[in-house]
């Protein structure tokens, strides 16, 4: 039927039609726009079909249920959300109700962004419509508040969060941001808190989201950096940092996100437990050296002893290679003082160490110069030694030399002065690779050969105190 037979028919047929269409609001609503004369005669009923409850739900309820936002605009701006003094207002509990990390996701087909959309129209209804009033404190209301603020926290985690990741920054920035404004609470009252909040509070989910401009929102809204966790005091959002799961891709986010905490006053070397590492030291436990070396420009302490087996002993355990990364940071870290002579047990006996050579991975026991002095030994041997590894072997003998160290780095040593150090320029050349590092072209090490004096047969080689001279 054409634009103009529709306003030309009469008021009763006008009614009729109305009638029939409220099985289908949307029609009905696209009636009404025809004319004013069908606005001014259908809206009562489409207001009444509007409003009315839809499975056992309120019309509010079940237009965020299923992401329904112009129906949520109509019933948002003709007062169907009714605030009662002293309650929770209906759409923020509906909207925590989607929210719920326990619903039944798979029975919905309600999307991120949908989700987004009606928590920004919402919460910005909300906030004038409850200008000035003094309840936005009630408990039921800030819990509902802290809810959504939970899943917005944790939204790019899919074990917490479990929707789609369609959701753009600058949503989650808009929804974050209402919920601040509107009472969401950043730092809890750890005295006695629920299961969900002792392990999963807001205040350590923005860290892990590695998305700097949420951590600045927080801290604007008065996150406290140097807030602990309740199960874990000793933990802070630094150790949080340091133990997330880094990649290349996003280093340079994590560098930007722990350079705002280190302004913002989270210290860089809080109290230590014995038992619990610093973040610089779980920095180099998960190899993000970029990090390590942040915080110790920031003033962490890289010259202590950790365990019995010294600081970081165990790190090269599984890896037969030493990366260019990797040997730079150990460069880096023993020029500032990092111990790798310490061990738990020194002695290696004899029948080992050929073995351990020809192994793939270092004995568990031998000392952290052990372990870098074997990474250049297997280099060696598979004529893979760079100019720069070449250095870096010369570097660590020089460093070596009047130090005390242990039977294990003797054996090493003795082993790299007969393969390698000892033989012709020519000879040491046929051990290193020819295209260079990183597929540059390189020159020969022009740095003399350092000779390791023979030790006499008759001298104590299980010593403690084993000394080399160049």
């Amino acid at each position: 039927m054409s634009r103009a037979k529709l306003d030309a028919l009469p008021d009763e047929l006008t009614l009729e039609i109305g009638e029939y269409l409220k099985s289908t609001p949307s029609a009905l609503a696209c009636l009404i726009q025809t004319n004013r004369n069908h606005r001014r005669i259908l809206q009562e009923e489409f207001h009444k079909v509007a409003i009315a409850d839809v499975d056992g739900q309120t019309a509010l309820e079940a237009a965020i249920l299923v992401g329904d936002i112009r129906k949520l605009q109509y019933l948002l701006s003709h007062g169907a959300d009714l605030w009662v003094e002293g309650r929770v207002w209906p759409a923020l509990a509906a909207l925590n109700q989607s929210y719920s990390l326990h619903g039944k996701w798979a029975d919905t087909t309600l999307n991120s962004l949908t989700l987004a959309q009606a928590v920004i129209l919402c919460l910005e209804h909300m906030e004038k419509k409850l200008e000035g009033k003094k309840n936005l404190d009630a408990k039921c209301h800030v819990r509902h508040m802290n809810d959504i603020l939970e899943g917005f926290m944790h939204i790019s985690l899919p074990r917490l969060w479990p929707i789609d990741k369609a959701l753009p920054n600058d949503q989650i920035m808009a929804c974050l941001r209402l919920l601040l404004e509107n009472g969401a609470q950043l730092n809890r009252d750890s005295r006695n808190p629920s299961l969900w909040e002792r392990f999963q509070q807001p205040r350590f989910g923005q860290v892990n989201t590695l998305y700097p401009a949420i951590l600045m929102l927080c801290l604007d809204h008065g996150l406290d950096p140097a807030s602990r966790r309740f199960n874990q005091p000793a933990k802070t959002l630094l150790h949080d940092l340091a133990m997330s799961d880094l990649t290349e891709g996003n280093m340079d986010q994590a560098l930007e996100v722990a350079r705002r905490l280190l302004d913002a006053g989270v210290p860089v070397d809080p109290a230590r437990n014995p038992y619990y590492p610093t973040p610089f030291r779980s920095a180099v436990e998960r190899r993000y050296y970029k990090l390590a070396k942040l915080f110790a420009e920031c003033g962490a302490n890289v010259i202590y002893r950790v365990n019995k087996q010294g600081f970081l002993a165990d790190l090269y355990l599984l890896h037969p290679c030493l990366t260019a990364e990797g040997r730079d940071f150990w460069w880096w870290a023993i020029q500032q003082g990092l111990d790798i002579t310490s061990t738990e047990k020194p002695n290696v006996d004899f029948w080992k160490m050929p073995q351990l050579l020809r192994s793939r991975r270092p004995y568990k026991f031998i000392s952290p110069a052990g372990r870098l002095l074997w990474s250049m030994a297997m280099d060696i041997k598979s004529q893979s030694l760079s100019q720069k590894n070449d250095q870096f072997l010369r570097f660590l003998v020089n460093h070596l030399d009047e130090k005390d160290y242990h039977n294990d780095v003797h054996q090493i040593l003795k082993h790299l002065e007969a393969s390698y150090l000892s033989l012709s320029e020519e000879r040491q050349r046929k051990c290193m690779r020819t295209d260079g590092e990183d597929g540059i072209e390189i020159e020969v090490s022009e740095l003399h050969n350092i000779h390791i004096s023979k030790r006499k047969r008759d001298e104590d080689v299980d010593s403690n105190t084993k000394r080399i001279k160049i």
